[in-house]
């Protein structure tokens, strides 16, 4: 299903393209016999439709993705709850007709009881970064900042 009609010779080359716009897609599309009025409203009536399957496909990646989330977290509980039982049953492992059940000792790991008595040598300095909004608005109020200048771009806009 689309969203829009499109002229069937212009869908037909925008199905085709798979990713990035190749040099032999835009020559099919200039090849096409139409003015471009019309071509620029088809091919953005194609992009609006990409756009709405795209926002679709987000949606659907999301709620699949809390799915996943709510069985992995449910998954962990259980693994919680099973330890809990085993431990307050003092059994290390059960052994069923498909599965073996048993506690295991993980490997050491760090617990910071108190942050401020840790020494220098233990930490980790994070890496420099440019605070890119506070440039823009420099740059913007006519600041001069070396090694910077506004940069002003176009795209396309489809209402």
């Amino acid at each position: 299903m689309h969203l829009y009609e499109i002229a069937n010779g212009i869908r037909s080359v925008l199905d085709a393209i798979d990713g990035e716009l190749s040099d032999e897609n835009c020559a099919a599309l200039d090849a096409l016999e139409m003015d471009f009025t019309t071509k620029a409203e088809n091919v953005a009536k194609y992009i609006r439709g990409e756009e709405a399957e795209a926002v679709a496909y987000a949606a659907e990646a999301k709620r699949l993705s809390e799915k996943a989330a709510a069985r992995k977290n449910k998954a962990a509980s259980m693994k919680l709850y099973l330890q809990q039982c085993m431990t307050a049953l003092g059994i290390s492992s059960v052994k069923g007709e498909l599965l073996k059940v048993s506690l295991q000792k993980n490997n050491p790991s760090v617990e910071i009881v108190n942050y401020e008595h840790i020494p220098v040598d233990y930490w980790v300095q994070a890496e420099p970064s440019i605070d890119k909004k506070k440039l823009l608005a420099a740059l913007k109020a006519g600041e001069e900042v070396r090694g910077a200048s506004l940069k002003q771009s176009e795209s396309i806009r489809i209402r």
